[in-house]
Formats: C-alpha cells, structure tokens, sequence
C-alpha cells in the first residue's frame, strides 16, 4: 500500500531546517567525539589533582562523581551511535 504524499512531507520534514527549508546536517559523531575528548580532559585533569589530593573525601568524590561522569558518558556515547543509525536510515529514507 502506498503511503500517502502528505504523510512523507511530514515525515521528512524534520531533516528540514524550519526557516531555509534546506536538509540539517546533525553531526551526533562530531558531538560524542567532543563529549569523549571533553570527559578525557576532565579525567586526566583529576588525575593530576587526585596527585595531591589523597585522602577518604577524594575518593569519595571520585566514586561519587567522576566513575559516575565516566559512566554515563559511556552509556551517552552508545546512544549518540544508535540515534546516528537512526538519522541515516531516516536521511536515506527521505531521498
């Protein structure tokens, strides 16, 4: 069964830029790089104060805070990986 016209022109709509009018480029690859490179630079940043810093309260905060940045970034990342999939089918799609 065919899909109606007005149903693609909604459907694609939303690669579409509202005021151009012209397909949006989402770099979500380019994002969760910089998310990765930004977490990497916090990490190595407490490593250097985690140097100087050693008692219970710095490892406190790093169970507390910095395992659990680590973690969620992990779990953001497989997210970005999974919209981009998404994304592209939805590009290839609207072709």
């Amino acid at each position: 069964m065919a899909k109606h016209p007005y149903y693609e022109a909604i459907r694609c709509r939303f690669l579409l830029h509202p005021l151009s009018g012209q397909p949006q480029i989402m770099s979500l690859l380019g994002n969760r790089s910089r998310l990765t490179g930004l977490t990497k630079e916090l990490t190595n940043a407490w490593g250097e104060t985690r140097n100087s810093w050693r008692d219970s309260k710095s490892e406190q905060f790093e169970r507390r805070y910095m395992d659990e940045l680590v973690s969620s970034v992990n779990v953001a990342c497989g997210a970005i990986e999974q919209l981009d999939r998404v994304l592209a089918k939805l590009r290839k799609d609207c072709e």
